[in-house]
């Protein structure tokens, strides 16, 4: 991450934040989404952070693991939990965070407006693409699919590049992440292909694939709707 200059407390996504808390209706919230595709945010650091790397803080919350992130120096201040801090964009920060297997982000923990922004807002935010602005942090958690995290090991990545690159009716994949089904990893596989995905289709690439972390595997026909065009490419793509 490429430091940069921290936010102030008149930035546009400060302006959003605060418009959202007088009135939260859907407009205002693209409005912040909007915003934090451009925004720089102020990551606190933990302390076993050194000169040659950055390590980020992470809390432990009721709701599991969350990154809090500050849209300005003051907001950065005012909760004054840690000295130090890094300032780099929210797309890029949360595409950091999504690495490290935190889904939660907390923007401005000590106020002067609190949102947390769940799974499928992250995703979407480290994707560069703006989430819809009506779910709330629980639908979103249950309904998340964004970026493969962690990185697909190679022998993974092999496995399908092999066997995608040996069927002539699929153009390409690309590997998605979901939400976790009863706490096991769970990875979607979307094919692009001139015809519906039959079952002997499926089975080429399913039969003997040894998925990472034990993760269940699901398959999905990409189509060229906006919502996987936004997605597929930031994903892991394998072309034929």
């Amino acid at each position: 991450m490429d430091p940069l200059t921290a936010p102030d407390h008149d930035s546009a996504l400060s302006r959003a934040l605060l418009a959202v808390a007088q009135s939260p209706d859907d407009a205002r919230k693209a409005a912040v989404y909007v915003a934090l595709l451009e925004a720089v945010l102020l990551a606190p650091l933990d302390p076993a952070s050194t000169s040659e790397k950055a390590v980020l803080l992470v809390e432990r919350t009721a709701n599991g693991h969350e990154l809090p992130a500050f849209s300005s120096r003051q907001a950065f201040q005012t909760w004054g939990a840690v000295p130090t801090q890094l300032a780099v964009r929210a797309p890029e920060l949360f595409q950091a965070a999504l690495l490290q297997g935190i889904d939660r982000v907390q923007l401005d923990p000590a106020g002067p407006v609190k949102v947390t922004l769940g799974s499928w807002e992250v995703r979407r935010i480290a994707a560069g693409a703006v989430p819809a602005p009506h779910g709330s942090p629980d639908r979103d958690r249950r309904s998340a699919l964004g970026l493969p995290d962690p990185p697909l090991p190679t022998s993974f990545v092999d496995q399908i590049t092999a066997r995608v690159s040996a069927l002539e009716e699929i153009t390409s994949a690309a590997v998605f992440e979901a939400d976790p089904v009863r706490g096991r990893r769970h990875l979607v596989i979307g094919l692009r292909a001139g015809a519906p995905l039959d079952e002997p289709l499926i089975e080429a690439i399913a039969d003997g694939l040894a998925a990472p972390d034990g993760a269940l595997v699901n398959y999905l026909r990409l189509t060229d709707d906006p919502s996987f065009a936004e997605l597929e490419a930031q994903a892991t793509v394998y072309r034929s």
